[in-house]
Order: structure tokens, then C-alpha cells, then sequence
């Protein structure tokens, strides 16, 4: 028998790891066109899916519409800050990883949002070799995490 589950609603190219080939789908929330200047560059150089939203409001909207294994946040927010967001999507049926950005990132903020359950912590502005290799393990730790979940449901 077959249980009701969120984890089946996963569509087949997030069971996959993104170095099968995958665009990598990231959510940021509340960039500001600053920062979204050189990710938007990066993410089309590197095949990424990008939807931007501009507050935790909409944000978490495009969370309840949609499967983004990754999200990007700025530490201030307009209406929030990211530690509102890690709250509310830990009450998701498929909570993301959250990446925090922060101009003023030191170790205190890092250990903060870490023991506060985001993934990682990224320094405006933001190195691209960095963002790339922190997005792609967000991304892969969570798929492989959704589809280990899907197949733990489906076992009799």
C-alpha cells in the first residue's frame, strides 16, 4: 500500500543530481538589483533557473506554489529578515535550504544562522566560484534528500 505523501509530488528532474545535466532551480528573495546584476549573469552562464521575489511575503508565496530546493536571501529583508524566513519555511511540507547573504558576514553570523537550520552563508558581495560551489551542494543535498524521503514512503 501507498501512502498520501508531499514527497510524491517532487517532479523526476529534482530526483536527479545536478550533475546529471540539470538546471538548478534558486529562489532568491529580496536581492537588490546590486546583487541580482552579477547572478542573474551567473545563473544564465551556468543554465540555473532563476525566479527572483522581491519580499519574504512573495516569497514564501512562490514557496507554496512551487518546489525550489534552494533559496537565496539577503540578511535584511523588506518585510522580514532571513531568520523569518528559515521559521516559515521549516513549516513547509518540503522545506528548502536557505543560503543567507550578508555584507557583514563573520563567524558569529554564521554559526547563528547555521544553528538556526539555514544551509550556508555567503559574503556580498558574493564570489562566483563560491556561490556556484555553495548553490550546487545546496541544491544536490536537498534533492537527494526529497527523493531518499519518496523512496523511504513508497517501501511496504
Amino acid at each position: 500500500m501507498v501512502m498520501a505523501s508531499p514527497w510524491f509530488n517532487i517532479p523526476p528532474a529534482a530526483r536527479e543530481p545536478a550533475s546529471a545535466g540539470r538546471n538548478i532551480a534558486l529562489l532568491v528573495v529580496g536581492a537588490s538589483e546590486e546583487n541580482l546584476r552579477p547572478l542573474r549573469c551567473m545563473a544564465r552562464s551556468l543554465g540555473w533557473d532563476l525566479c527572483e521575489s522581491p519580499n519574504c511575503r512573495d516569497g514564501l508565496a512562490c514557496l507554496r506554489e512551487a518546489l525550489f530546493p534552494v533559496v537565496l536571501c539577503e540578511e535584511s529583508l523588506p518585510d522580514g529578515n532571513w531568520r523569518f524566513l528559515v521559521e516559515e519555511i521549516g513549516k513547509l511540507a518540503c522545506p528548502p535550504n536557505l543560503i543567507v547573504a550578508s555584507r557583514f558576514a563573520d563567524n558569529s553570523l554564521w554559526a547563528e544562522a547555521l544553528n538556526l537550520g539555514a544551509y550556508d552563508l555567503l559574503v556580498i558581495p558574493c564570489e562566483a566560484e563560491e556561490t556556484r560551489r555553495v548553490v550546487s551542494l545546496a541544491w544536490e543535498s536537498k534533492c537527494r534528500e526529497w527523493a531518499e524521503s519518496a523512496a523511504a514512503v513508497r517501501r511496504p
